[in-house]
């Protein structure tokens, strides 16, 4: 980011659109569960990725929240326990299918 819109900015001026660079993270892919599979599996985040959809038809990361979705409303605490402890029985999932 050059300086000049960092002043712009600082001095509660809106930089000129030429200027900004816009990005919709609401069209951003989560492969949190995936990366992490793929540092304990010792295989990258991609080959996760491909087995994955070859398993569910999508990442392990939207496999490991559709499950989660059928657990019901749980506090921010229980869910992040469930997500670790689903996010390891998919990724033996993946480990079963890669000996396969």
């Amino acid at each position: 980011m050059k300086r000049s819109v960092i002043r712009e900015a600082l001095a509660g001026e809106t930089p000129t659109p030429s200027r900004v660079v816009s990005v919709d993270f609401s069209t951003v892919e989560d492969y949190s569960a995936d990366e992490s599979a793929a540092r304990v599996l010792g295989i990258t985040q991609e080959q996760v990725t491909q087995i994955a959809v070859d398993l569910w038809g999508h990442s392990l990361t939207a496999e490991r929240d559709k499950r989660l979705s059928e657990h019901g409303d749980k506090s921010p605490r229980e869910l992040r326990t469930l997500r670790g402890g689903m996010t390891k029985r998919l990724s033996k999932i993946i480990r079963q299918q890669m000996e396969e």
